[in-house]
């Protein structure tokens, strides 16, 4: 029923309370035997009988007109509201309203872009507790009940928990919403997704780091190199001894020589890695690459007890990248696949495929993948999402420093490609270097 006839119908039925009373007296002054007179001599006696008869009409048309005026508040207020539900609604950031224990009364598209939910699916649920990480409610529940005395709070930065159970961090600020008799009954949530602000700030300042560290290990491996200048040229000398010659002595000339070549290895990873040393790519047919870093390869772990194999690649297609690189690079996975096990097969793999990933720097989605894979011990996960970083390393302290596979990385991204890992326990590792090809 329509607001002005409800008022209409209440002003009427409360205007006939009054001529109905007195009706009720006239009917009683006319059936009084001493006081014989009609209706009309009461209403000529008693004139303010006519008022009261119209009474109904009156406070019928006064209800009517307050009636209009009700209606037409209470129809701008749902318009007020209405506008009010729509904004929130496009809204770009996520807006949920809550009861004082957390309890979710509504919410905007926003926050179901957050947390990867439909509305009917958030709202009842309690976001202390359903979309807090388990660590952090106990935290949380202190903030709120600190925002009943406070009133408001600005810039708090919250973990949530999406539906898939990814971590999010929300950048909030909050005010508690008054009810009619002006007590607090819950509270008003403004928030931010800065998840991946935060990822970024994280990734620049490891770039920022290992910019730091570059920076000193260009300074430390050029005195280093200078003292190897020297130890290189003495053992020239002692090997060209003829006293030597023959004798013990010779034997651990050449172990020192040994040490010094691995010594000079670590120095030019070094320096690529500072950038001292820069990259000096030119084009190559794949196929002679591939033939030149097996005959290496094959001199590396001859005293081995592990069988390399490479598969025939016989691809007419070019490269363009640095071969002393690649071939330090080549060489490096194979060391660190044989030094994963005692005996087994190494096997070498180049093939030609379409990559559609992101992470090639070429027009052309054409590439060649090299993979090296063992049949060693495997890397676990919680360490395979690090070993690409520099000076990281799932060898013994004395076995490994920490830079062949963070090399290997980076002499991909600089040649227009990326690395590639995969590994099982127990079943062993296979690295891949996917490099852009020539367009012919």
């Amino acid at each position: 029923m329509k607001t002005w006839l409800k008022f209409l119908l209440t002003g009427t039925l409360i205007g006939l309370v009054f001529p109905g009373a007195a009706l009720v007296w006239i009917v009683y002054v006319l059936n009084e035997p001493q006081t014989p007179v009609s209706f009309w001599q009461v209403h000529e006696a008693f004139p303010l009988l006519f008022i009261l008869d119209l009474a109904p009409f009156v406070l019928g048309t006064t209800f009517f007109i307050l009636g209009l005026k009700v209606g037409k508040l209470r129809t701008d207020r749902l318009l007020i509201e209405e506008e009010y539900r729509g904004a929130l609604s496009v809204a770009n950031i996520p807006i949920i309203m809550i009861r004082i224990g957390g309890v979710v009364e509504g919410c905007n598209a926003a926050v179901e872009k957050v947390l990867g939910l439909p509305q009917v699916e958030i709202i009842g649920k309690n976001i202390l507790t359903d979309f807090v990480k388990a660590d952090a409610q106990d935290e949380m529940r202190s903030i709120f009940t600190d925002l009943l005395q406070t009133k408001e709070l600005y810039n708090l930065e919250i973990p949530l928990i999406d539906a898939v159970g990814d971590l999010k961090l929300v950048l909030i600020s909050a005010k508690v919403r008054l009810n009619t008799a002006k007590e607090v009954d819950g509270f008003v949530i403004f928030g931010q997704d800065i998840t991946q602000l935060r990822n970024q700030e994280a990734e620049i300042n490891r770039k920022q780091q290992l910019a730091r560290i570059g920076q000193l290990t260009g300074g430390v491996v050029h005195d280093l190199n200078n003292m190897l200048n020297i130890i290189a040229g003495n053992i020239r000398f002692l090997k060209e001894e003829a006293a030597y010659k023959g004798t013990d002595s010779e034997e651990l000339i050449e172990d020192i020589e040994s040490a010094a070549f691995d010594a000079v290895e670590l120095i030019n990873r070094l320096l690529s890695f500072s950038r001292e040393r820069p990259a000096a790519p030119s084009e190559m047919p794949a196929k002679t690459m591939m033939e030149e870093a097996e005959k290496l390869a094959r001199r590396l772990i001859k005293e081995r007890n592990i069988l390399l194999t490479f598969d025939q690649f016989n691809d007419d297609v070019r490269l363009n990248i640095d071969f002393v690189w690649f071939k330090n690079c080549l060489l490096n996975l194979i060391n660190n696949a044989a030094d994963s096990m005692n005996t087994g097969t190494i096997t070498v793999t180049a093939t030609v495929e379409t990559s559609s990933s992101g992470k090639v720097a070429s027009s052309s989605p054409t590439v060649l993948r090299i993979s090296v894979t063992d049949e060693g011990c495997g890397i676990p996960d919680t360490e395979l999402a690090r070993v690409l970083e520099p000076f990281y390393t799932t060898k013994a302290p004395d076995q490994g420093t920490g830079l062949g596979l963070a090399m290997v990385d980076k002499f991909c991204q600089e040649s227009g490609g990326y690395c590639a890992i995969s590994s099982e326990i127990n079943i062993g590792t296979k690295v891949s270097m996917i490099l852009p090809l020539i367009n012919e």
